[in-house]
């Protein structure tokens, strides 16, 4: 049985991969705004409190470009509005719902929840009935609960659906913040001012980034926070020898210096880190044309591979080992998992036609699907590969009259993605496979 179980898989993967670009259907969800201008929804897989998948996705609705909170099963009927009020930032929940950010006239800027099932209520208004109560649209996903930066009282505050609004962090209004875990790196309320990693007031509380006695406050611009598991690095200036690489150590008091031993004993440069990107409990990054992966420590940073033509603002992961980059100037797909050497070439673009190339939205894994260890990447079209050139089809835009774009979510066997049609503007769009393969796929 266990046999019969795999040559099926590998079958379904050969099937895959001699799938032509007319293979793939796309189909309209629903033409949420009629006319030729569009929605163009933002989609983000989820699931209601009852624990049904849907996504979760904000749709444009006239011509000021006002979004609303919208769901979707996959169906046209199961395709509704939840909460008409101009929505700015959505995240779904891990026990169902999502929290979101939106403008009302009683409540101005503060934070709603709906439970993906129909309508919304307020979960938090830190100024009631008064003008906005959260700063800006800072919203994130904190362990089980969501954090939001309010005008007043300061710090950070944290809430989900069964734990009241309650002070994570203390201290000024962060100029930016990322989780790792349970845990959040935050950067002072200026570019110029130090960060500081938070276990929350309970916890261990507020340790300054970088430590105080080791490095003096960062410089204007110079640092950037990223965050994922229990790893969380930035990029600060040290006294001796100018900006480098920096991560927590685990008990969550200090900085580190990352001295990987393949730069014998230097630290990596500021100027020389193109971008980082979010694995399991690590964090991959790019510097002086190289592809790094650490975990925090200099024993745990070690060199993945040469990426001499990295062409991109930051590279995508399915944010558990697998990650995609751009190479050539931006004529190929590479992808590389943790292991020194795994790199491979993916695809090449097309007659110089196709270009992989993405913008900031790349950090938050809605350009990488997983399907039953059949990775698809959403570049100029798509792209299902199982990490090497020989196991990947390229299917470039318009797919079936569709220009399919960025972000990507699953949900029951198929993809969906805004889609741009010359009739219906762009709109929310259903990519599926033939039926053989699409009995094989698990949602990620």
């Amino acid at each position: 049985m266990f046999a019969a179980r795999i040559a099926f898989h590998f079958s379904v993967l050969a099937l895959v991969f001699a799938t032509s670009a007319s293979a793939l259907n796309v189909e309209l969800v629903q033409d949420i705004r009629p006319g030729t201008a569009g929605s163009s929804p933002d989609v983000r897989r989820g699931t209601t409190r009852t624990g049904s998948p849907i996504l979760y996705f904000s749709a444009v609705v006239d011509g000021s470009g006002t979004k609303h909170l919208w769901r979707s099963d996959g169906s046209d009927s199961g395709t509704f509005v939840l909460a008409d009020v101009p929505v700015t930032a959505i995240q779904p929940m891990p026990d169902g719902g999502a929290y979101f950010i939106a403008t009302t006239t009683g409540t101005g800027r503060a934070l709603f929840r709906t439970d993906g099932e129909s309508g919304y209520e307020l979960a938090w208004d830190p100024v009631v009935g008064g003008p906005d109560g959260l700063e800006r649209d800072h919203l994130l996903l904190l362990g089980d609960e969501v954090a939001v930066v309010p005008v007043s009282p300061s710090g950070v505050w944290a809430t989900n659906w069964t734990t009241p609004p309650h002070q994570f962090s203390t201290g000024g209004l962060p100029f930016g913040f990322a989780a790792g875990g349970s845990e959040i790196v935050l950067r002072g309320s200026s570019a110029s001012e130090p960060a500081y990693v938070s276990g929350g007031l309970t916890g261990l509380g507020r340790a300054m980034l970088p430590a105080p006695e080791d490095i003096p406050p960062i410089s204007t611009g110079a640092h950037i926070v990223a965050a994922s598991g229990t790893t969380l690095c930035g990029k600060a200036f040290a006294s001796a020898d100018g900006p480098r690489l920096h991560c927590v150590d685990p008990t969550r008091t200090w900085l580190r210096r990352v001295l990987p031993a393949e730069l014998h004993g230097d630290s990596i440069a500021l100027s020389d880190i193109q971008a980082f990107a979010p694995l399991e409990n690590r964090l991959a990054f790019i510097a002086s044309s190289r592809l790094w992966v650490t975990d925090g420590s200099s024993a745990g940073t070690t060199l993945v591979a040469d990426v001499p033509g990295f062409h991109s603002q930051c590279f995508p992961t399915d944010r558990a080992e697998r990650m995609f980059y751009a190479n050539g100037n931006g004529s190929e797909l590479w992808t590389a998992t943790p292991t020194p050497g795994s790199n491979r070439l993916v695809a090449s673009a097309p007659s110089g036609s196709f270009m992989f190339e993405w913008g900031p939205q790349c950090a938050d894994r809605r350009l990488v699907a997983r399907w039953n260890g059949i990775h698809v990447v959403a570049t100029g079209g798509l792209i299902l590969s199982n990490g090497t050139s020989e196991g990947s089809t390229t299917h470039a835009n318009p797919i079936d009259g569709v220009s399919i774009m960025p972000p990507i979510a699953t949900m029951a066997g198929s993809l969906y993605a805004t889609g741009c049609r010359a009739d219906v503007g762009c709109e929310l769009f259903r990519v599926s496979w033939p039926d053989l393969l699409q009995s094989s796929f698990e949602n990620d």
